[in-house]
Formats: structure tokens, sequence, C-alpha cells
């Protein structure tokens, strides 16, 4: 069964560790109640620690290129991304699909991904690889295993009065209360962000 919690406009949904989901499920839902109430997630064991799969959206009256700036132009980045650690950034080759970035707290640690899918005002996805201590990217490690390949993946729908934005992210157990809480928080901060 899946949890679906509602924050302001900001929806979250995860899965519970236990539960199945079919191939089926994790293909895009479709229509504004399907993402409500059926959003793909999927928890699942990825190499010995669990991977939960969490969707969050928000509705945003505003121009597709205003999200999207909102979300990446770097300035922007910096005030939404502080909700999760303060002063956090991106080092990136201005968001290229194939190209690395380095998500980073000021003390310069964090962890590298590479951009699996780029088109603007559309859809960006991140592939997780590795952490990044003292601005240098770290050999793949045993506790790195756990969670490298990763997924990221921020989507804009058009609607009718509206764009959605939805997020969907993979998020280890340990994380998963604190992604679950604060996620909505950096949203509504995002969605402020483009008025």
């Amino acid at each position: 069964m899946l949890n679906d919690f509602d924050q302001g406009s900001a929806r979250r949904t995860i899965t519970p560790a236990n539960a199945q989901c079919s191939p089926s499920t994790l293909s895009p839902a479709k229509g504004r109640q399907a993402r409500r109430n059926h959003s793909p997630t999927v928890s699942y064991n990825y190499q010995k620690k669990m991977i939960n799969r969490l969707e969050f959206s928000i509705d945003i009256k505003a121009e597709k290129t205003t999200i999207w700036n909102a979300l990446w132009n770097q300035s922007s980045y910096r005030e939404w991304a502080s909700v999760f650690f303060e002063g956090s950034y991106a080092v990136t080759d201005n968001w290229k699909e194939g190209s690395k970035v380095h998500f980073l707290a000021p003390h310069q640690s964090g962890i590298y991904s590479i951009i699996e899918k780029h088109i603007p005002n559309n859809i960006i996805q991140f592939k997780h690889i590795g952490n990044v201590v003292g601005g240098k990217e770290q050999p793949i490690d045993d506790e790195t295993k756990n969670w490298s390949g990763t997924t990221e993946i921020y989507k804009l729908t058009e609607e009718k009065d509206h764009n959605t934005l939805v997020v969907e992210i993979d998020v280890l157990n340990e994380h998963l209360e604190f992604m679950t809480k604060t996620f909505p928080k950096a949203l509504e901060k995002l969605k402020n962000n483009c008025r």
C-alpha cells in the first residue's frame, strides 16, 4: 500500500519497504489523480542496503522556463537546496547532458553524479556515482556501493493553468525520514522563488 502525504501543495509518496511493486507500477502515472494517489514508487534491495524510491510533486503557476531557472540557476539552486543543508551548492559544466556535477556542502564534501538526460524546461536525470571529500572525487568503496547508481529525476509537465514539477529520487532507509520531511519544504521554497 502506498503512503500519500500532503503538505500544502507539495505531495510526496513512498512505498513501505515490504511492499511489492510490479514493473507496470514503475511507468509514469498519467493524469493529476494518478500522480496524487498512485505515484510510481518502489523500495528495493540495492546491494545490501534498502533503497526507497520517493516521488514528490508540486503545482506551480509559472512558465516552465521560470521554474527551470529557479531549479538550476546557481544562485536560486543555492536557495532551495539550503533547506537540506545550509550553504549547499553545485559545481557543474552548465548542466550539460553527459557531464559530471558535484553536489556539495560548504566544506566541499558531498556527492558526484552524471547528468544522464537533460532536456531544458522538461527533464533532467542524475545518476549518483560516489562521494566527494575536500572537493575531490573518492574511489567507490563498499559503503558507496550501497547507493552508487541511484537516480534523481526532475520532470515538468504542463497542465491547463499551471505546471507540475515531479521529482523522483532514490533514498537509503537511513535518510528516508529526513527526505520525506524536508523535500516538500524545498519544493515550497522553489515555488515561492518562481513568483
